[in-house]
């Protein structure tokens, strides 16, 4: 379950600006000025940061058509506001709406001295106050699977995102393998499918998840960006789930074409559209480096498309850039191994394979590829194209890269403290959290 105010983070959008480490207090310490970590470069003026609240001063009013101050009210104005402020106790005090609103209907974004209570009635309930105009309650669900879903709404979004981009790219595959037409141009279908599978897997469940889609972008969020460490073993899981079930709705639709083209179920001929596998000839060597790079590459693509310091796309288009990048990746780097980039894109289809029939052979073939290719070579490439992308160009304090050796211990204690609240080790957490508010520990 979300907690209130956490960031998401989405790949549609661009990346939570988050300062990681111990964010208390110490005994006898104010807050502190800054998380950038010393040495790192401020970004500049604009760069993510929010407009000053400017003061209403009496020059401002003039400009706003001279307003007066009010005079003290009289006994019988008095009566006659407490009157009216009973009467709107459900649905609060009325506002007087040219006061929000400059002569040409702009929004001035300031409250009116008309809007704010009397003076003499400070001590009324009912007084709006700026701490109350930022209030807003969220709405109550509906029923009963409102509440499962707002409960699982991580879960739920990487499931459904998963399995729309697994079960659309992988029947794009079987289309083309299956199909009776079999010259050249064809597999630019096979390409072109799976980016846009996972442009409709982002913008499917970006807002709600974040849609990661794939544990080599999850991982390397944990580590450079601050993406909780709770959350990642739900990510994963349901990633894994909902591949499977994409590559079980592709079986399903393509079976009889499957049989009809190979009379049965062969791993060597369309298993090898379902999952992963480099060709015979490939050396193992380079399999490995193609997908270590491959990831590497589309993980540092990620990271610069969500920092907003860097050059970010405009609103909606994150999805779209990286559906082309998936392109770009299969049609250069997909001919030696067939362009996984993505360990539960190979995982969850191999074993709706086994399950359909394909047999427990899917999991030995090419040396037990599964293991070291799909997810060994990804996961270090997505780790590696992240420190690549924030040694040579991320100036956030967020970043293990920029960190200070006092914030490495800070990053460690959080680290724990996260594993333990993780495996529900409360009291041990509690301690640590204790000891890190009173500042015993960094």
């Amino acid at each position: 379950e979300k907690k209130q105010n956490e960031p998401t983070f989405s790949l549609g959008s661009n990346l939570p600006r988050t300062v990681r480490g111990w964010q208390g207090k110490k005994k006898n310490e104010g807050p502190k000025s800054s998380g950038t970590a010393p040495g790192v470069k401020p970004g500049e003026k604009g760069e993510g940061e929010a407009a000053p609240q400017l003061q209403d001063t009496d020059e401002r009013k003039k400009h706003r058509g001279g307003e007066k101050q009010d005079p003290e009210p009289s006994d019988e104005q008095k009566h006659q506001y407490h009157g009216s402020t009973q009467s709107n106790q459900s649905g609060g005090m009325k506002m007087h709406e040219t006061s929000a609103q400059a002569g040409d209907g702009e929004n001035t974004g300031v409250i009116s001295d008309e809007a704010v209570y009397s003076p003499g009635d400070e001590s009324d309930d009912t007084a709006i106050t700026p701490e109350d105009e930022e209030v807003v309650d969220e709405p109550a669900p509906f029923n009963s699977w409102a509440l499962v879903r707002a409960k699982f709404q991580d879960a739920l979004g990487e499931w459904l995102g998963t399995t729309i981009f697994v079960a659309i790219g992988v029947s794009s595959n079987l289309a083309v393998a299956t199909g009776e037409s079999q010259h050249p141009g064809i597999y630019q279908n096979m390409y072109w499918g799976w980016g846009l599978a996972v442009m409709l897997g982002i913008y499917i469940s970006g807002g709600s998840s974040g849609a990661h889609l794939n544990p080599a972008v999850s991982i390397p969020l944990w580590i450079y960006r601050g993406f909780p460490a709770r959350k990642l073993p739900v990510f994963i899981i349901f990633q894994i789930l909902g591949a499977f079930t994409g590559g079980l709705i592709a079986i399903a639709i393509y079976r009889d074409a499957i049989l009809y083209s190979d009379g049965g179920l062969i791993g060597s001929s369309t298993g090898i559209q379902i999952y992963t596998q480099p060709k015979e000839y490939v050396q193992p060597a380079t399999a490995f480096f193609t997908e270590f790079l491959g990831t590497a590459i589309l993980t540092c693509s990620i990271l610069a498309l969500g920092d907003d310091s860097n050059s970010p796309p405009g609103a909606g288009m994150h999805a779209f850039i990286i559906g082309l990048l998936v392109i770009a990746l299969i049609m250069s780097l997909g001919s030696n191994t067939g362009g996984c980039f993505n360990p539960v894109r190979d995982f969850g289809p191999r074993l709706a394979a086994m399950a359909m029939g394909y047999g427990t052979e899917v999991f030995t073939a090419y040396h037990n590829w599964w293991i070291w290719g799909a997810w060994g070579a990804t996961i270090s490439g997505g780790i590696t194209g992240g420190v690549l992308y924030d040694t040579c160009i991320f100036k956030g304090g967020e970043s293990p890269v920029n960190y200070t050796p006092k914030k490495w211990q800070g990053k460690a204690n959080e680290g724990k403290l996260d594993f333990l609240q993780m495996f529900r080790q409360h009291t041990q957490a509690r301690n640590l959290e204790t000891a890190m508010e009173k500042g015993e520990v960094e």
